[in-house]
């Protein structure tokens, strides 16, 4: 259980086929200031990075083969060595010129996608470099074997809808995965988990969904039951 005067940083990673201008996190990350800031929280800090770069600058006629090139790598992180991957050493570089030994307190790692992938793979170099992980949230990623020395870190969270999520459901599926997946109700596709638009018949979003079962997390509730879904 946290208590009020400990810091925690919390980095958000996104994944492929994303523009920066978008800032896909923006409402999640004013959600975190928010929520933390009710709870009393003395310090809290963001912050969002794209491991796998942005389409920003890329010409339209060029779009595709970059998108698809970011697609091969992600695949090909999944495989490799942490240290040898292209998402998480770029996360970790990162993070550590963002982070304050000093200030920022443990570290919460929130990847979408292949963010997540990145998260999980920089979360590996972080603490093996003795930086503070707290919590890795792997969001719409792929199902990957987490390593023992992360098994209670690393939890997992997908679209729980009828067809649920392709991307959360490719990859590898038997060897240790996440010891916690959890399927929520969200409105829409894989973009959506941190839509704060895309809102249920009780007015609540996908963001705040997805941000309500992290924040159970990280105060320790670990029986956190979301819309009839036991994680």
């Amino acid at each position: 259980m946290r208590t009020p005067n400990t810091p925690v940083s919390v980095y958000f990673a996104a994944g492929i086929s994303v523009h920066r201008r978008n800032d896909m996190f923006r409402d999640a990350m004013q959600h975190v200031e928010q929520r933390c800031m009710k709870d009393g929280m003395s310090s809290v800090r963001t912050n969002c990075f794209y491991p796998y770069g942005t389409i920003d600058e890329i010409p339209a006629s060029r779009q595709i083969r970059f998108v698809a090139k970011q697609a091969v790598t992600v695949g090909l992180d999944i495989y490799r060595q942490a240290s040898n991957t292209v998402g998480g050493q770029a996360l970790y570089n990162d993070i550590q010129q963002f982070y304050d030994p000093k200030e920022d307190g443990d570290i919460v790692l929130i990847g979408h996608s292949g963010g997540g992938i990145a998260s999980y793979k920089a979360a590996q170099l972080l603490n093996d470099s003795g930086y503070p992980i707290m919590r890795v949230f792997m969001v719409g990623a792929p199902e990957i074997p987490i390593c023992a020395s992360c098994q209670d870190k690393v939890l997992a969270i997908e679209h729980g809808g009828r067809w649920g999520d392709w991307i959360s459901r490719s990859a590898f599926h038997w060897f240790h995965p996440a010891k916690v997946r959890v399927r929520l109700p969200i409105r829409g596709g894989h973009p959506h988990y941190f839509c704060s638009k895309s809102k249920d018949e009780n007015n609540v979003s996908n963001m705040e969904k997805v941000m309500e079962f992290i924040f159970g997390w990280l105060q320790g509730d670990k029986d956190i039951v979301y819309n009839g879904v036991n994680t």
